[in-house]
């Protein structure tokens, strides 16, 4: 073969054909054959038996980026790369037999190294004897084609959807991955196969019917349209399916592509809707309230439920012709205001609303009404319908006025008691002032005998006088909750031995033993309770346990742990008992239960007034008791925190002087008495130098100029809370990292968690014990110190 241009005809297209051996528009058979090589723009090349290069036209040279000088004699291995040259030879060995091969793709090597994709074309040259003398080739570069093919597949691929391509005779010719998932089939075992094969057995004849039908009249269908149909996997299971079509305008062969989504889910979800649906209209159907669900577009009701109707006093026939506004009109003139129209404004609006109002039914009847309007967002967050109730609230409002009627009575009345009992008072305190003043000056004057006992009569009955109207006033106080409580930290032995000291010498007067038996974990605790009423709780229940005791007796006063964070105090004595039956009027005012009890001096309020001073301060009480044995009082109190008290002897050391490093205290408090004893307290430990502030203000300055080692504050100061002052602290640079321990006698648990997450070190309650402050102080030295 020539590589030059052969030259121009010579003669016309009227010339002989060359294949007939004369000439075509002046050109002979080789010079034709040579211009349409030179001219092609594949890469045309020419290779003898063994392999090697003997022609090799321009397209060649585009292509492959070697010169016809470069390539001829070379072998055809120059332009295979190393992975398919045992593909080439194969190849190669069957073109030499006679085979003819057409547009395989395989790859190629550029000059420059890199791989080529390209479609190959391969003949047998004959010699004019017939035999096989070498190798025409003929390549073209498909790598877009290649690249655009993979593209599509991975596009394909990622699809979710199964997607096959069926041509005109319903055979497949192309399925993605996701069919393995759905049919079971791997995509390249469906190639060729008929579509139906995917589809269970009695829909395939109708389905080669359907199939027929949409070729000659193909348009896109979009999933879940037309009837239901059904899959069939390779298992032989079946599933209900969406599908999709839609034709490929330039194929060819009239193909269509289907996308298939397996549809069990929706069908679920369908069916559970629809199910859903029919238990709503049950339940809204058997419902006293009303239900609807409207369109704010085109202002109509899309449901009504039987007792929307039932309440509003209207017909079936007529909730249509009246439409969502039949509230508006059936609105009572005097409800007809500002909050009406609001409501209105805010439901046209799509916006949440609720209104309370009257309605005056077709039948005349007056109903109250509460009307709710809830919007029902769409998936893309739009509001275009609103779900209504509606209830008949008629007995509710009626009732609510015989309470508030009932309530203000019964606020007159308490106000009246109230002003009477302080009258009362009054009245009697001011002579009963005089009788006992006169009385104790007359008891102080030389008397006879006789004048003696009765003026130890008049102070006797006097005091008892007094001590009945304290009762009914405190009494009287918690049933009309005006009695002052103060609930703070009570130290438990401290009072319980204060009151014991108290009562002894009425106990040895009545010839009654009077003991007191701490628990020793309980001692140094503390309870939640108003120290003052405590202390009234104690001596009643002691006084009584003496009153009512066998002559001689014995009381017993005992302070036990209890393991749900409690304390119990239990008041024992072996008096007259009571019995089972009588035990529920104890807490009865005024009930004195008859027999030996009514035949001593009492007003019988003294019990009654104890279990609700208890109540009061968060406790509970307990009575046990047996007629002719005994009875035992038992008081249940909170403990301030769980408890954990040291061994003695550390207690004792803890309370040593002790000389340590010298630092500065800070102490933000109002109370004088407080920072008196902190001043006493700091005598065991010299070396505190105190410093004390009564405001926050003036405490927070102190703190930023004497760079304190330790703040102690109060929670409750005259200018502002203790958190406040602490988030002052917290807040300037000179005080952010000082530690800071509360020190105050509100001990409520909310209060204390409050001042925790705020950053304080510690959180101690009034009173203080003195033991566990020397103790917070030590510590703070000793970590203090490297």
């Amino acid at each position: 073969m020539s590589t030059g241009r052969p030259g121009p005809p010579t003669s016309s297209l009227t010339e002989p054909d060359a294949a007939a051996g004369g000439t075509v528009g002046g050109w002979s058979a080789p010079q034709l054959l040579a211009a349409i090589v030179q001219s092609s723009q594949d890469a045309i090349i020419g290779k003898s038996r063994t392999g090697n290069i003997l022609s090799w036209n321009p397209g060649a040279e585009r292509l492959y980026g070697w010169s016809a000088g470069q390539t001829i004699g070379q072998h055809i291995n120059l332009l295979v790369p190393e992975d398919q040259r045992e593909l080439e030879q194969q190849l190669f060995s069957r073109i030499l037999a006679g085979e003819r091969l057409e547009a395989f793709e395989l790859s190629r090597l550029h000059r420059d190294g890199h791989r080529l994709e390209v479609s190959l074309s391969m003949s047998p040259v004959l010699d004019p004897a017939g035999h096989i003398v070498g190798v025409s080739s003929s390549s073209r570069d498909v790598g877009e084609l290649q690249r655009a093919r993979r593209g599509f597949q991975r596009i394909l691929d990622a699809e979710p959807d199964a997607i096959v391509c069926v041509n005109a005779n319903g055979e497949i010719t192309f399925a993605n991955v996701a069919v393995e998932t759905l049919f079971q089939y791997r995509p390249a075992e469906l190639t060729g196969l008929p579509v139906e094969v995917l589809l269970p057995e009695s829909n395939r004849v109708s389905h080669i019917a359907m199939r027929t039908r949409y070729r000659q009249h193909p348009t896109a269908r979009t999933m879940g349209t037309g009837r239901q149909l059904y899959g069939l996997r390779r298992d032989g299971s079946s599933f209900p399916a969406d599908i999709s079509l839609a034709p490929i305008d330039d194929s060819s062969d009239g193909s269509t592509v289907a996308a298939v989504r397996d549809a069990t889910t929706r069908y679920a979800i369908e069916a559970s809707v629809r199910e859903s649906e029919q238990r709503f209209r049950q339940v809204t159907e058997s419902v006293e309230a009303g239900f609807t669900l409207r369109s704010l577009s085109s202002d109509e009701f899309l449901y009504v439920s039987p007792g929307y109707l039932r309440i509003l006093g209207l017909g079936q026939d007529v909730a249509a012709e009246r439409g969502p506004k039949q509230v508006r009109n059936l609105i009572h003139p005097d409800d007809r205001g500002e909050l009406a129209e609001d409501y209105f404004r805010r439901v046209e609006a799509g916006e949440p609303a609720q209104l309370e109002l009257r309605i005056v039914r077709p039948d005349g009847a007056v109903r109250w009404i509460r009307a709710t309007s809830t919007p029902v967002p769409e998936p893309d967050g739009q509001v275009d319908r609103v779900a209504g109730t509606l209830e008949d609230i008629t007995d509710r409002r009626s009732a609510e006025v015989v309470v508030r009627s009932a309530r203000r009575e019964a606020e007159r009345a308490n106000s009246a008691k109230s002003e009477f009992l302080s009258r009362m008072s009054h009245e009697l305190r001011t002579p009963l002032n005089a009788v006992l003043g006169f009385a104790q000056l007359l008891e102080l004057d030389p008397m006879s005998e006789v004048q003696q006992d009765a003026v130890r009569h008049i102070l006797r009955g006097g005091r008892h006088l007094l001590e009945m109207i304290n009762d009914v006033l405190d009494l009287s106080r918690i049933e009309s909750d005006q009695l002052e409580i103060s609930v703070e930290s009570v130290l438990v032995s401290e009072l319980l031995l204060g009151s014991v000291g108290l009562m002894r010498p009425i106990a040895a007067k009545a010839e009654v033993e009077l003991g007191c038996d701490l628990d020793q974990p309980a001692m140094g605790l503390s309870v939640q309770a108003d120290h003052r009423r405590l202390r009234q709780v104690l001596l009643n229940l002691l006084s009584n346990a003496i009153k009512y005791n066998k002559h001689p007796g014995r009381v017993e006063l005992t302070c036990a742990l209890s393991g749900d964070n409690q304390l119990r105090l239990a008041v024992a004595d072996t008096g007259i008992g009571v019995r089972a039956e009588d035990l529920p009027r104890l807490f009865v005012p005024f009930d004195r239960l008859g027999g030996p009890a009514a035949e001593i001096e009492g007003t019988g309020i003294g019990l009654a007034l104890t279990q609700r001073l208890v109540l009061a301060m968060g406790g509970t009480m307990e009575v046990s008791s047996e007629l002719g044995v005994g009875s035992t009082f038992t008081v249940v109190l909170p403990l301030v925190s769980p408890a954990v008290v040291a061994h003695k002897s550390a207690v004792l050391v803890a309370g040593a002087i002790t000389r340590v490093p010298d630092s500065t205290l800070l102490y933000i408090e109002d109370n004088v008495s407080n920072v008196q004893l902190l001043e006493q307290i700091l005598k065991r430990r010299p070396g505190w130098q105190l410093i004390h502030a009564g405001t926050g203000a003036l405490g927070a300055q102190l703190a930023a100029a004497s760079a304190p080692a330790l703040i102690l504050l109060d929670m409750h100061l005259p200018d502002a809370s203790g958190l406040d002052v602490l988030r002052r602290l917290r807040a300037a640079p000179e005080t952010a990292n000082v530690p800071v321990v509360i020190v105050s006698a509100d001990a409520s648990a909310q209060q204390i968690a409050r001042a925790e997450s705020a950053g304080v070190q510690r959180y101690l309650t009034k009173p203080l014990d003195v033991g566990e402050l020397l103790g917070l102080l030590d510590q703070h030295i000793r970590q203090a110190q490297p």
